[in-house]
């Protein structure tokens, strides 16, 4: 099953209005591909991408598990049979 959330990307049609919301709250932003990246203090893994888009929303999401965890995930969404 899933053990975390790994990031989150979120579209959003001002990307300054949006690093200047996310870098009040602490995080650190980087420039990266025309998206604004953003890690927690001392970690280094992404945390957050904020990409240009029409409106506000989720665009995806990554989760983290263990082989065993996906395995019962492939079983339980596809029906899938090792």
């Amino acid at each position: 099953m899933i053990q975390s959330l790994h990031s989150l990307t979120l579209s959003v049609p001002d990307l300054d209005v949006g690093k200047n919301f996310y870098t009040c709250m602490g995080l650190k932003a980087r420039l990266e591909d025309e998206a604004y990246v953003f890690r927690c203090e001392g970690r280094d893994q992404d945390q957050l991408r904020l990409i240009k888009g029409l409106q506000k929303e989720i665009a995806w999401m990554t989760w983290a598990t263990h082989q065993k965890g996906y395995a019962q995930i492939l079983k339980n969404v596809v029906g899938y049979k090792d």
